[in-house]
């Protein structure tokens, strides 16, 4: 069980034709990519049609620069987060998710 002040988000990629369009620039995926020399993902389950990650994030945590193919996550554990990509920063407050609700995204690059 997660301390309540983590953010935790369980993604899950789709590996089929979007991992085929992902960028091939040299930034990492969420799993490769860490937070100051320590990982933040964990790969739950991968095979041909899902890839599924566990990503914690401590308080005053992050995670280094990667790329998102399209996506969904599930938030279990609340928090704020900035997420910045070539355009713009932002910041959310992200709550947990509630039966039928999801975080959904196209990717980011």
């Amino acid at each position: 069980m997660p301390r309540s002040e983590e953010i935790v988000m369980l993604a899950a990629l789709l590996m089929s034709s979007i991992l085929a369009d992902a960028p091939t620039a040299s930034l990492p995926d969420p799993l490769e990519a860490g937070w100051r020399g320590e990982k933040v993902c964990e790969l739950l389950r991968e095979n041909e049609e899902i890839r599924a990650l566990r990503c914690s994030f401590p308080p005053g945590g992050g995670h280094e620069r990667h790329f998102h193919a399209p996506h969904f996550g599930y938030i279990l554990a609340g928090g704020k987060m900035r997420i910045t990509d070539k355009t713009a920063c932002a910041t959310s407050t992200l709550k947990p998710v509630r039966p039928g609700g999801a975080q959904a995204s196209s990717g980011m690059k």
